[in-house]
């Protein structure tokens, strides 16, 4: 298969799959909606993602881009965060210290009271995929690690844009192939981060 390691090189590998040159301005909407399928995929399985080194550099923290939802926080030698409701969060207004809780704000992780220095802690969270359509330099960790997944699911649509029944169960046999091996992966992923979660 050929090699495809950003957005560009994935266009271009789709349009050589379909034989067509004349699909460019399509190429966004193909991929961004095999991207919300696998973002219901990866929620529907709760894809955890555990990182033991997230910085926290304020009172608010940008979230990572692949984030869906928060699991647990928790800085080494303290209980893990708590959620803390609006009203008590404004009640916290002004003190700094220990985070003892957190809510989202848009895309911004709020810590309260707000640390009075930067803190590495635990993150874990269910972990989608971060859209790659915004450069042809852009590239994320499905596209990295499994690329067949973006290929077949692209080729998929473009063949439901031409209305070609065919290559739409051959495309999406080989998604299936390809998306099996991803959930083959998360499984092990999924069972090393609960043993992480045990024993800390």
């Amino acid at each position: 298969m050929t090699i495809i390691t950003n957005y560009g090189q994935l266009k271009t590998a789709i349009a050589g799959k379909v034989n067509r040159t004349d699909l460019t301005t399509f190429m966004p909407g193909f991929v961004q909606r095999s991207e919300e399928e696998f973002n219901r995929i990866m929620r529907q399985l709760n894809n955890l993602y555990y990182d033991p080194a997230f910085s926290f550099t304020a009172e608010f923290t940008t979230a990572p881009a692949d984030m869906q939802e928060i699991v647990s926080i928790e800085f080494e030698g303290k209980k893990p965060l708590s959620v803390i409701a609006p009203g008590y969060m404004s009640k916290l207004a002004g003190a700094t210290g220990d985070p003892v809780g957190f809510m989202m704000i848009d895309d911004k992780i709020r810590l309260r009271p707000a640390p009075s220095s930067p803190m590495t802690g635990t993150l874990i969270y269910y972990r989608g995929v971060e859209t790659i359509t915004g450069d042809d330099n852009d590239t994320n960790w499905l596209l990295d690690a499994h690329s067949a997944v973006y290929l077949y699911r692209g080729c998929m649509e473009a063949s439901l844009h031409m209305k070609n029944a065919g290559d739409v169960q051959s495309f999406g046999s080989a998604y299936q192939a390809a998306m099996a091996s991803v959930l083959k992966a998360g499984r092990k992923r999924r069972q090393s981060s609960d043993m992480r979660v045990r024993l800390g």
